[in-house]
């Protein structure tokens, strides 16, 4: 079985279940005329149908949103796949690069490049949303089509309409509203007499209408088949009777799963495993925050989450979906440098953090303790000073992850290291995209360990070329370098298992839970899964080089987890004098 939770993004899924939506309203028309309807027959029976849905006090609001810059064009859209123009192994915006591309249409010179064929322009976009902000159906019109009249622009919004009654994008039960309110008063006149024979008013004031600055963007709360991929507006989705963790839309896809080969890829062989995964979901969600029962809930949805904590500038863009978008039309265009440079005075790292109250100013009064290490969020954000409020921690899982494995996973696990007393650390983060946009966030590692100087190196395919000043090979087996990793689900580290094996001939530790996770669940669409950021830690157990076998010693044996020793005073005190006489010397010097 293959997922991609937790690995893709989610402005890719999100567009997937816009482009789906418009695909099934698109075919059900053409559907109707195939059969030899009369042009209108489409129209008549989605009128029936949202007449018979239950009428609800919500109000509705259509947004006309014209486009005159920006279009796209595809590289090969003789290539197009699956109603995509883009692979399966497409898990992330950067990826999009290879198959779509976004132009200005204000720069002359770019257009003077590109035949008008060859792109893609979207001049007038359909936007339906409900009072919460959450996207119910869409439709548009493109510029190299026929231009519509009033009128008949009208209609297409009528029928967004009577579709997203009786199939709302965003998930929920088939319901009308009470009023709606299209934000384009040449088309409300137009409208409004259309929609009373469906029992819904207009005439409600803009004042009463959801905010076009909060749309927010409930895509992962739309379920989908783990084998067709049909979301839940399409058809009725059931889970796994026996494990309750992926869904299918039909015995078919179910069947076809469960038959899958190779064996180890069906469904039958998982299973069992998945099975106890899901029984391990309310210790994954185990969190000491006040909004602990919200985030790690299986209909979280972080982008209203966000909004409504306004948490939608400077490091939260990399918890949200705006991020996706701005670097996707920007092209690798470093949007968020440009955001912590204009939020930071430049000295102080911490700065954009203390806005909204997520860590306070003054650092703590008390050092951290060596000989007892934060093993808990609580007892982490008590020396914090932090609000059991605060969501930062979202944010600082990573540095405190990176605090964990120092303080209490390399002692465990290489021993002959003695890490606790390093002066200085080299950390190489791999795959380190999300992590080098949040790179500040590390300076905690300075207040938790301030003894230590840290030198961290961020390696990626997603990083920058620009800031690439150095290049550096890692040696892992040869060296026996810690090597530490983290994956959103035990299933993950499996595959990951799997891979080792089957690749290296090595293997991995048993993956231990890690008490710094994120709080955020990750929703998946095809599976009830619990995924968490950095929910699972485990280090690689090296295999056993004949060559060099004599020159290392063998790696020690995994010993149990037991509260740690406190480093003896006496090495402690030695390295202190060390470190105070080289200074008094560079000043004798000076």
């Amino acid at each position: 079985m293959e997922f991609v939770s937790g690995y893709r993004d989610q402005l890719i899924d999100f567009s997937e279940l816009l482009f789906h939506w418009y695909r099934k309203m698109v075919t059900d028309r053409a559907a109707s005329g195939e059969s030899g309807d009369a042009p209108d027959a489409w129209r008549q029976r989605l009128e029936a149908a949202a007449q018979s849905q239950p009428a609800s006090s919500s109000i509705w609001s259509l947004h006309v949103i014209q486009n005159t810059r920006t279009a796209l064009t595809v590289e090969n859209p003789a290539q197009q796949m699956h109603d995509r123009f883009y692979n399966d192994d497409t898990l992330s915006t950067g990826d999009l690069a290879k198959y779509v591309s976004f132009i200005n249409l204000e720069e002359e010179e770019e257009l003077a490049a590109l035949q008008r064929d060859h792109f893609i322009h979207v001049d007038c976009l359909l936007f339906l949303i409900d009072a919460g902000g959450c996207s119910l159906g869409l439709d548009f019109t493109l510029s190299h089509g026929p231009s519509l009249t009033t009128s008949q622009l009208a209609m297409k919004a009528y029928d967004l309409l009577l579709q997203s009654i009786v199939f709302p994008m965003c998930g929920c039960k088939a319901q009308r509203p009470q009023y709606l309110h299209v934000r384009d008063e040449a088309l409300q006149r137009i409208v409004e007499p259309l929609i009373l024979n469906l029992g819904v008013k207009s005439g409600v004031e803009s004042s009463q209408c959801p905010d076009p600055s909060k749309v927010a963007f409930r895509s992962i709360t739309v379920k989908a088949c783990h084998v067709c991929k049909k979301h839940s507006f399409e058809t009725t989705l059931r889970a796994c009777d026996k494990c309750q963790a992926v869904l299918y839309c039909s015995v078919a896809c179910q069947r076809l799963d469960w038959s899958k080969t190779p064996e180890d890829s069906s469904h039958r062989y998982w299973c069992p495993t998945l099975k106890e995964i899901m029984s391990h979901e309310k210790q994954l969600a185990d969190f000491p925050f006040t909004y602990t029962a919200e985030v790690t809930s299986p209909t979280f949805d972080r982008e209203i989450f966000l909004i409504r904590n306004r948490l939608c500038s400077v490091y939260w863009l990399c918890e949200s979906m705006l991020m996706s978008a701005s670097r996707l039309y920007s092209q690798n265009t470093w949007v968020v440098d440009r955001v912590l440079a204009f939020l930071t005075d430049g000295t102080n790292p911490y700065y954009p953090l203390k806005e909204g109250a997520l860590l306070v100013q003054e650092l703590p009064a008390e050092p951290s303790s060596m000989k007892n290490p934060f093993v808990t969020w609580k007892s982490y954000y008590k020396w914090r000073g932090l609000s059991l409020d605060s969501p930062v921690a979202v944010l600082l899982t990573y540095s405190l992850t990176i605090y964990h494995i120092i303080t209490r996973l390399v002692p465990q696990h290489f021993p002959e290291l003695n890490i606790l007393n390093k002066q200085s650390l080299k950390i190489h983060i791999l795959e380190a995209k999300k992590q080098f946009d949040l790179r500040l966030v590390f300076w905690e590692l300075a207040v938790l360990l301030p003894h230590i100087t840290f030198e961290i190196h961020f390696v990626g395919d997603g990083l920058p070329l620009e800031i690439d000043e150095q290049q550096f090979n890692l040696q892992w087996k040869s060296l026996r370098v810690p090597a530490y990793f983290t994956e959103c689900c035990e299933y993950s580290c499996l595959i990951d298992n799997q891979t080792m094996s089957t690749a290296a001939g090595g293997s991995i530790s048993k993956p231990l839970l890690n008490p710094f996770r994120s709080p955020f669940r990750i929703i998946s669409i095809d599976n009830n899964l619990p995924w968490y950021c950095n929910s699972y830690i485990f280090h690689l157990v090296y295999k056993v080089n004949p060559v060099t076998s004599r020159l290392q010693p063998p790696c020690p044996p995994t010993p149990p987890v037991v509260p740690l020793a406190a480093p003896p005073v006496d090495v402690l005190d030695m390295t202190r004098r060390k470190r105070d006489k080289r200074r008094s010397n560079l000043r004798r010097r000076k």
